[in-house]
């Protein structure tokens, strides 16, 4: 693991060794809270950037931001169409914070 630029070393030896310290299900299940936090974090910069935004928008936008460059763009466009005329999923909802009567289009 490399240092990153703005951890001094000190505390990047402290988290090196508490995190191998940790069992693999204990690094799995914190590895998973840091993707759900990163996602999280992303949403919220997308509602700041784009306050108008539907929540089918912002899905959208969450999608490309996740896969772009990881994902030919033939592909990231047909998932978006899909995205665009599928109806929204419940656990679309959960993920935004929105509720069944909330309007997504």
């Amino acid at each position: 693991m490399e240092r990153p630029f703005d951890t001094s070393p000190e505390a990047y030896d402290t988290m090196k060794k508490l995190w191998l310290s940790l069992t693999p299900q204990e690094r799995f299940r914190k590895s998973l809270h840091f993707l759900v936090m990163g996602r999280y974090l992303i949403i919220a910069r997308l509602h700041f950037l784009h306050p108008d935004a539907t929540p089918r928008e912002t899905m959208i936008m969450l999608f490309e931001e996740l896969y772009r460059g990881e994902l030919p763009q033939n592909i990231i466009d047909d998932v978006v169409q899909k995205i665009h005329s599928m109806p929204f999923r419940p656990e679309w909802r959960k993920m935004l914070g929105i509720d069944e009567n909330t309007p997504v289009d």
